[in-house]
């Protein structure tokens, strides 16, 4: 899978992130995206294109990326979307499936510590959303999906869990999912009184390290006291600076959470799943 970042110099060490935090505005305010989950609305979405993920017993459709970019009607995130995966601060790569989704979809398939009964999950930068829609498929109570822009939301994710919520018998779907667009520090104080996460899923969300402090402050607020957060990354990107390697030790010497790898895929560019507890 190629990469095409655009961003500026990256930051060189912590000292260098914790520097540069106070400039690290919100970018884009939170808002929250309205849904119906009934036969009589999921028409809207029958000229959508559909690729099939199947994992165990677990079948999810996603809308394919090229179609759901298709429908983006706001000419600056297209024109972003076809010369770069990724714009800071505009566009965030919200309208692909990364490589990583699937390592943690796969871990969280096989790993029977993860509880889903009755938890409360985030999806975090969820992109079409395959990381809490199968949390959900398994009996998560509710998913938030969270995404920096808001047409991933309305292209991507929501067709994609409306698909899936067909072809499976979930009750209350309309109470239990929630969709929610803006930058991490507006969506964090957006709900911050009212939700806390037993469980917090990300994928390739550490690339750039001037984000760190961000995540950091995003967990602080919504993990809960014994829950869990999973982010899945390549060990570096090239161009932008950031990784799991950078994320473990940004996360460590902020003395507020523990951090482990829990698992490690060498094939192709080496990628791993880091485990982040509250101390």
């Amino acid at each position: 899978m190629s990469f095409k970042f655009n961003f500026g110099g990256a930051a060189d060490g912590n000292e260098e992130i914790f520097k540069n935090e106070e400039s690290i505005k919100s970018l884009r305010p939170c808002h929250i995206h309205d849904h119906d989950f009934t036969n009589e609305n999921s028409s809207s979405f029958e000229n959508y294109q559909w690729n099939f993920f199947e994992i165990g017993d677990t079948k999810m459709h996603f809308v394919d990326p090229e179609c759901a970019s298709n429908h983006v009607t706001n000419s600056k995130i297209t024109s972003l979307i076809t010369s770069s995966d990724l714009n800071s601060g505009e566009y965030e790569g919200g309208l692909k499936v990364w490589e990583c989704t699937y390592d943690l979809v796969q871990y969280l398939h096989e790993n029977d510590l993860i509880v889903y009964d009755k938890a409360r999950v985030m999806d975090m930068g969820c992109g079409a959303g395959l990381l809490g829609l199968f949390t959900l498929l398994k009996g998560a109570n509710i998913v938030y999906f969270q995404d920096y822009n808001s047409e991933v939301i309305d292209v991507f994710t929501l067709p994609t869990v409306n698909a899936s919520l067909k072809d499976n018998d979930i009750v209350n779907a309309n109470e239990r999912v929630k969709f929610i667009s803006g930058d991490w520090d507006a969506v964090a104080c957006e709900i911050k009184e009212k939700e806390q996460f037993e469980l917090i899923l990300s994928s390739e969300t550490i690339y750039n390290i001037e984000y760190y402090p961000k995540i950091r402050d995003f967990l602080s607020d919504l993990l809960a006291p014994k829950g869990k957060a999973l982010f899945a990354a390549k060990t570096h990107y090239f161009g932008v600076g950031g990784g799991t390697f950078d994320f473990v030790n940004f996360i460590t010497d902020t003395e507020l959470f523990d951090i482990e790898v829990v698992k490690k895929i060498d094939e192709g560019l080496t990628r791993e799943i880091l485990l982040v507890t509250k101390k």
